[in-house]
């Protein structure tokens, strides 16, 4: 019983390994306009959070607002603080 355990546990780790090499990975880019009511100043934002995340971990002052711009889809991964992929340009007909 134990000989057989093993074998699935050490199966179960190559099986994973192989199909994880081959995963691809994606993420949104997120353009986003906070505006200050009071003093009417804007500023755009390019981030990975949507609306509601980027509200959630950097809560708006009384008098700021969010709004949701653009959005587009990059490839790849974000780790080790890699820069987000530029906005894609749109085809020319």
């Amino acid at each position: 019983m134990r000989k057989l355990n093993l074998k699935i546990l050490v199966l179960t780790f190559f099986a994973v390994n192989l199909l994880s090499k081959n995963a691809k990975a994606e993420y949104r880019t997120f353009t986003l306009l906070l505006t200050n009511t009071k003093t009417k100043s804007a500023k755009h934002i390019q981030t990975t959070l949507d609306p509601n995340q980027y509200k959630t971990i950097y809560p708006l002052a009384p008098d700021e607002k969010l709004t949701y711009v653009q959005t587009w889809r990059c490839k790849g991964r974000t780790d080790f603080f890699k820069a987000r992929c530029d906005q894609p340009t749109k085809a020319q007909n």
